[in-house]
This record gives C-alpha cells, sequence and structure tokens, in this order.
C-alpha cells in the first residue's frame, strides 16, 4: 500500500507551500501576500527585517499537520521535537537555542504564545494544530518586543477571529495504527453580528506503535481530549473583546524508551532483548495524563487614526502525572515517578502608534507564576531498595517595560529601535531526602524509612537585564528589503532544583542569567509575481549558557557509585553563524516548489571544567551544542489541476533532511541522532466550491527510523547501565473528510 501510494504522488509532484488558495477553486499564478504580526502589528511577511515562516491554516491543513513540532521539517535551523519520554512536552531549538530540561523551574528557550499569551512551561506546549489561522516561527532573540525566555526564538499560535455569518467545520480522519480523529468548530452570533460565540473540540486517539511487553499496553499511543470556546463582541469597529477558554485532556500512555545498551555477553541484563524499537519491557506503569487550561480576555480600542490600545489579561494552569522507566525493563532498576504543577497569571498593556513615517508600540508587562512537583528515583539494586525523592517550587514574579520605534527616513531607508527592561523575582524551596524502601510516601510508599534530607532550603534572587534592539533597513525598489539587526536576548537565572546540597553546597546561590548579543543580515525580494526569495545570515554570541551536566556519586560511602548528581551551571560562552535561505515559486499555473536549507556553525568557545586531579581545565573542544545539526533542508512541489467546473485536485510531495547532531553537550554514539531524510506526500481533492476536502495524507513513507531523544545512566539501573533512545514516527497513512458548512 505504501508503495502504491508514493508512486501515485510521485506522478503529480508537489510539496508543502505556505501561501495557497484561499476557499476558491483555482491555483493561484502569483505568490499571495502573508500577513504576520511579527512585530506585534500586521505587517506583509516581506515587509519584516526579520527572519520569520508563517503558515496560514489552508497551508497547514493542506500539508496534512497534526502538531506544531511538524513545522520542523519545512524552518530552516528549528528543532521542534517531544521531550524524551513524554509526549506533550516541548523541546524547541532554534539556531542552537533552547532548553531540553522539562523540569519545573528551568526556563525554556523559546517562547511559545497562543494568541500573545505567553505559555510558561513547556508541559503542554506540544500544540496540536486545529482551529488556527496562522502560525508563525521567529528565528531568533527577541527580547525586545517579546522578552523573557525568547532567548533563542519565538513560536506563534494564532487562533481564527469569527465573521458574523453563522459556519463551522467537521473533520474526521482515519489511519493506520487504529488512527481515529474528530474535529468539530463553529461560530454564530448572538441576538446580534456584535457577539459571537465560537469553539472547537478535537478527539484524537491513535493506537501506539509499540507495546509494553511485560502487560501488553500501548507505547507511543495517543489518546486527547482537546478544546476551545471563545466569546467575540465587537460593537463599533474601534472595539474588539474576545474572551476565550481552552482545556487539554492527554491521556496517552507514558512513552517508554528502547535499551540502546552494547550487548555484553557476560551480563544478561545488558541484552537487546526485544527487536521492535517501539517495544519496552517496562515495569512502571503505563498511566500518564496532562491537563492544562487557560483563560484569557483581549480587549483592543482604536483610538484615533493613529493610536490604538490594547490589554491581554491570561490565567493558564496545568497537572503532569508521569512515571520514567530509566532501565525499561520490568524490575524496578531505576524508576522515576514523577508529577508537575503550574499556575500563571500574566497581564500586558500595548499602546501603538502608526502615523505616516513613524510606527510605535510601549507596554508593561506581568507575569505571576508557580512550577512545582515531585519526582522519586527509586533504585532496587541499592541496600535492596533505595528511593531519592526530589521536590521543590519556584515562584516568578516578573515585570518588564518595553518600547519599540520604526522611523521611515524616506520610501527606501528606515531604522528600527526598541528596548526592554524586565525584572524577575524567584522565591525557590528544594527538597532532595533520601528513603530505605522502593518508593518514598510523596508515591505511596508509607513503610519507607527516611534517612534524612541532603536538600532542605529555600531561598530568593533576583535578576534584571535591559535588552535592546535595533536594525537599519533599505528597499532598493517595493519588491525587495535588506536589513541589518541587532537583538539581545536575555533568560533569567534561577535554581538547580534537583540540586544536591550535601554534595555540592553551591546549589544553594543558584546560577546566573544567559545573554546572547545576535546579529543578523537578511534580504527579501519578490522575483516577478511568482517568487518569494528569503535569506538571512546570522552570528550569536551566547554567553554564561545554563546546562544541566549529571554524574554519578557514591550516597552511601561505599566506594561504588549508585546514583547520580544533577547540577544545572553557566557552562561557559559559545558562538553560533549561520545562513539560512527560503523559496517558494509558483512556477506555473499549476505547479509550485517550496525550498529552504539552513546551515549553524554552533560551538562552545569556553566550557570551564576539571581534570582527575581537580585542576580547572577548559573542556570547549569535547563538547557540542545540543539539538543543533549543521544542515537542514527542505524540497517540496505541487501540482494542482482542475476538476469539474467546481473542483480541484492537489498532489504534494516534501522531502525534509535534518543532519546528526547530540542529545546533550558530551558526544554519545549510541544515543545521538544519524542524519534523517523524510518523505512526506498526499493526495487532497477539494469540490463543492471548497465546502468538501478530501485527502490521503502520508508521513515518512519510507519508514526511516530516526531518533528523537534519549538518556545516557552507564553506571546507574542494572548491570551494564540505562541508556535508552526515544525514536521518530514509523510511517503513518491518514485519509481525513472536512466539510465545511
Amino acid at each position: 500500500m505504501t508503495r502504491l501510494f508514493v508512486i501515485a504522488c510521485l506522478c503529480l509532484p508537489l510539496a508543502a507551500q505556505d501561501e495557497t488558495e484561499e476557499k476558491k477553486q483555482e491555483q493561484p499564478t502569483y505568490v499571495e501576500e502573508l500577513v504576520v504580526t511579527a512585530q506585534r502589528r500586521e505587517q506583509s511577511i516581506q515587509d519584516v527585517p526579520l527572519a520569520v515562516s508563517a503558515f496560514k491554516a489552508e497551508t497547514l491543513e493542506q500539508m496534512g499537520t497534526q502538531t506544531i513540532n511538524e513545522l520542523q521539517m519545512h524552518v530552516p535551523n528549528v528543532t521542534l521535537v517531544p521531550s524524551r519520554a513524554t509526549n506533550n512536552t516541548l523541546t524547541a531549538y532554534v539556531r542552537g537555542i533552547g532548553q531540553a530540561d522539562p523540569l519545573w523551574g528551568f526556563e525554556p528557550g523559546v517562547g511559545v504564545y497562543v494568541d500573545d499569551v505567553y505559555i510558561a512551561r513547556p508541559q503542554g506546549a506540544m500544540l496540536e494544530v486545529f482551529d488556527v489561522d496562522r502560525i508563525e516561527i521567529l528565528r531568533g532573540p527577541q527580547g525586545t518586543l517579546y522578552g523573557r525566555n525568547t532567548i533563542g526564538g519565538a513560536l506563534k499560535y494564532v487562533t481564527k477571529a469569527y465573521d458574523p455569518t453563522p459556519g463551522g467545520k467537521i473533520k474526521a480522519a482515519l489511519g493506520n495504527y487504529t488512527q481515529t480523529d474528530l474535529v468539530v468548530s463553529g461560530h454564530t452570533p448572538l441576538g446580534s453580528d456584535a457577539l459571537i460565540i465560537g469553539g472547537s473540540v478535537a478527539v484524537l486517539q491513535r493506537d501506539g506503535f509499540g507495546n509494553y511487553l511485560p502487560s501488553g499496553e500501548e507505547n507511543y499511543n495517543k489518546d486527547m481530549l482537546t478544546g476551545r470556546l471563545s466569546l467575540e463582541y465587537r460593537p463599533s469597529d474601534s472595539f474588539f473583546l474576545r474572551l476565550a477558554l481552552d482545556e487539554l485532556r492527554d491521556d496517552s500512555n507514558s512513552k517508554q524508551g528502547y535499551r540502546v545498551t552494547p550487548e555484553d555477553p557476560n551480563d544478561p541484563s545488558s541484552q537487546q532483548v526485544w527487536d521492535d524499537i517501539y517495544d519496552s519491557y517496562a515495569g512502571i506503569g503505563h498511566e500518564n495524563s496532562v491537563e492544562t487550561s487557560g483563560q484569557s480576555l483581549m480587549m483592543q480600542w482604536i483610538i484615533n487614526d493613529q493610536y490604538s490600545f490594547k490589554s491581554i489579561t491570561a490565567h493558564r494552569d496545568g497537572h503532569t502525572d508521569t512515571p520514567i522507566d530509566f532501565d525499561s525493563l520490568e524490575e524496578p532498576y531505576f524508576d522515576v515517578p514523577a508529577f508537575y504543577d503550574d499556575d500563571q497569571l500574566t497581564q500586558e498593556f500595548q499602546l501603538q502608534f502608526d502615523g505616516d513615517h513613524i510606527h510605535g508600540i510601549a507596554g508593561l508587562y506581568y507575569l505571576d507564576g508557580d512550577a512545582s512537583g515531585a519526582f522519586d528515583v527509586v533504585l532496587s539494586q541499592v541496600a535492596g531498595g533505595f528511593t531519592i525523592l526530589q521536590a521543590g517550587d519556584v515562584e516568578t514574579k516578573s515585570f518588564a517595560a518595553f518600547a519599540d520605534v520604526t522611523w521611515e527616513w524616506n520610501d527606501q531607508w528606515s531604522m528600527v529601535a526598541g528596548a526592554r527592561y524586565t525584572k524577575d523575582d524567584k522565591d525557590v524551596y528544594v527538597l532532595r531526602e533520601n528513603f530505605l524502601g522502593l518508593g518514598s510516601p510523596t508515591f505511596g510508599n508509607d513503610a519507607a524509612f527516611s534517612l534524612g534530607a541532603v536538600t532542605d532550603y529555600t531561598n530568593d534572587r533576583s535578576f534584571s537585564e535591559v535588552t535592546p534592539r535595533f536594525g537599519i533597513n533599505y528597499s532598493p525598489n517595493d519588491d525587495t528589503l535588506t536589513y541589518f539587526a541587532y537583538n539581545r536576548g536575555f533568560k533569567s537565572g534561577g535554581f538547580d532544583m534537583r540540586g544536591n546540597a550535601q554534595a555540592a553546597p553551591l546549589t544553594k546561590e543558584g546560577y546566573d542569567s544567559e545573554i546572547v548579543d545576535a546579529f543578523e543580515f537578511g534580504m527579501k525580494t519578490m522575483i516577478g509575481s511568482r517568487t518569494r526569495l528569503n535569506t538571512a545570515v546570522f552570528f550569536s554570541d551566547y554567553q554564561d549558557i545554563q546546562v544541566t551536566t549529571q554524574f554519578a556519586i557514591d550516597s552511601d560511602g561505599d566506594g561504588v557509585d549508585d546514583t547520580f548528581q544533577s547540577l544545572l551551571r553557566n557552562a561557559g560562552n559559545a558562538e553560533m553563524k549561520g545562513i539560512e535561505m527560503e523559496l517558494f515559486s509558483q512556477a506555473t499555473d499549476k505547479l509550485g516548489i517550496n525550498f529552504n536549507v539552513g546551515y549553524t556553525d554552533a560551538e562552545f568557545v569556553d566550557f570551564p571544567g576539571f581534570d582527575l586531579e581537580g585542576n580547572p581545565i577548559d573542556l570547549s573542544d569535547s563538547k557540542d551544542i545540543p539539538h543543533t545539526p549543521d544542515w537542514t533542508g527542505n524540497l517540496g512541489f505541487n501540482y494542482a489541476m482542475r476538476t469539474g467546473e467546481t473542483g480541484l485536485f492537489t498532489a504534494l510531495v516534501n522531502v525534509s533532511y535534518r543532519g546528526a547532531y547530540q542529545i546533550f553537550e558530551d558526544a554519545l554514539p549510541l544515543l545521538d541522532p544519524d542524519s534523517a531524510t523524510l518523505l512526506n506526500a498526499g493526495l487532497v481533492w477539494t469540490i463543492m466550491d471548497g465546502r468538501l476536502t478530501l485527502s490521503l495524507q502520508g508521513r515518512n513513507l519510507t519508514d526511516e527510523t530516526y531518533k528523537v531523544g534519549g538518556y545516557n545512566f552507564p553506571t546507574l539501573g542494572p548491570p551494564g547501565g540505562s541508556t535508552l533512545s526515544f525514536f521518530g514516527d514509523p510511517t503513518t497513512v491518514t485519509f481525513t473528510a472536512a466539510y465545511t458548512f
């Protein structure tokens, strides 16, 4: 079936593009304008002096995009993957900058926004793509306009606004692995056209790619219910209000890894005892849940032709229960049950000015957030059963003030200048307690005997930074923009929530902030009306990088390493430089071509460490920036044909490439992903004046095996250690029918 599908798609070449028909049954003979809000105001993407990729709802649907991480195939120098051992937690890197550790208290390096509401925690940030107007991916630090934790870039998820005409959509999908999805959305006025209510709900289910072999439960499955409800009020052209509520419930089983420990004939436990990379012998249990909810109120006043004011008030909270089996074996050699809680309240005010030659925005931002959780490290081979309980809480209050101005000197030259002041206050509580027994009282073992706390402290610190930006833009004609931009990004410091204060007393003092100074030169041009070509060259000076390092320790003094110590510290400095190119061409009336390529040379220039005798040394030559392949690329084609008077048949083929990269700073040949090439293809038939769409989508049609994450504890767990890999999806084929009314 897969071979026939590939042949059918290749016969009608096509690729995923970000310009498609807007509910009309003709293929455009020109590149349609794409409007974004990357600079907090509506602009054509070709007028924005920074590297940004954007995808409209029609494009996302045509590509068959289901989750936001699939967009890494279509954007250069971007990594979006599920955090290791999770289904719905996002690991995001842009141009070599991000954060792979999802533990409470550790800040992400790439900001995620839903309708300009910042999502502070990565749990639940692997957003499903539905009820969306567009998605924007901003590359490079956004320290002025977006602020905290956008040191690598930003992902913007923009939902649809409603019109007064009642309408809706039903979308159903069936696929292999018993995939069954149903998405229903709609809206209608309430009494008058000024007040509109709308919403959407999605039920997304799929069997696992593998199984928990001891129990037969599914591994890598999907079981999700999510929805959104909005109330919009527009009594006049000068005022708009939106009240939005969203909920997510993900009951997909905990994702367990595949043992890649080398075979040792003297150690039966180190054998690779199963054949399927999606299977696991994990005995910790499969029950996993992620629950998130959000409420937001956006109000916008257009004061006059030049000034407008916007207020965005939002609250979000989430809870995650997840068990991780680090040995992926039935015995509890190295099991980690965990839970996460988070709660945040944000308020932002924006005042915008749009004059003939000057455009500006000024604003205030406030965040009050709390992130907490606990986990057990259960080690059955230590003292007949030994457990480390790690728990903690981080309260963050953040305040920021910012302003940004674009001054157009004349029709060709303009200047951008702005700055943001941010102050973060953090209060923490960190507990690390040892127990005899398999599990602590926190996770149900009331019989566990406490050996005392090795870490039990509270502390607080404040971090502040000014993050400016400056740029010069030159447009020699209406079709070309060249720009030079400087941006500073900032991620505040904090405290190591895994810290062992007994083994490393300095952990109580916390770690410092990260800073990146980024320089970018870019050109955006339209070649005639059919081709758009955008390029960027960048250099980033990344300072005081926050890195989690893990090493084995002897916790009971018997001379044998029996557990691990994690320490987050400012590990040094790095430099990133690279180039990006994005091209879309409507080559003929029927054929569209999409191409992008990215290159990143990211390396540590300073990584302090110690030799075996305790002398300080520089380890930068033996370290590498994680989650950052040197090369990424994508080539796609789409071919559209009219069918009858009201139909349009489109075929798409897309090939993406990601080079090899490391999961951690140290090279781990057993764990690190090799280069991978993925082939996706689709057939889309739109009929009935655009109301009915039938599509057949295939992903990873060559069934490429590729890693996306893992853990490495060579001295912990069973004899032979615990080294696990997690893999990307195998070949999947989905048939979708969508009806718009």
